[in-house]
């Protein structure tokens, strides 16, 4: 019996809309930016960093939308909230 190994398909058209925006915008830049500071940082300390930052992020950003919706919203597709 032969598998065949079926690519998962992206949809282009999202991923354009989603860069144009003003928050794909931002990710591009400060991924950019991280990909920058991390040539000249030691990774071994820069990337908790980063991903500290992006943690504690996502955590405000759960608890603003509790507090001003009064419902619990988790970001479901990005890491970044904006």
């Amino acid at each position: 019996m032969n598998a065949i190994s079926v690519q998962p398909v992206v949809d282009m058209r999202k991923v354009r809309r989603a860069v144009r925006s003003p928050k794909g915008n931002l990710v591009l830049v400060l991924g950019a930016i991280a990909v920058i500071a991390l040539t000249t940082e030691d990774a071994s300390h820069a990337i908790p960093t980063v991903m500290n930052a992006v943690g504690a992020a996502t955590l405000a950003d759960i608890i603003i939308q509790r507090i001003e919706r009064g419902i619990w919203v988790f970001p479901r597709r990005e890491s970044c909230p904006g």
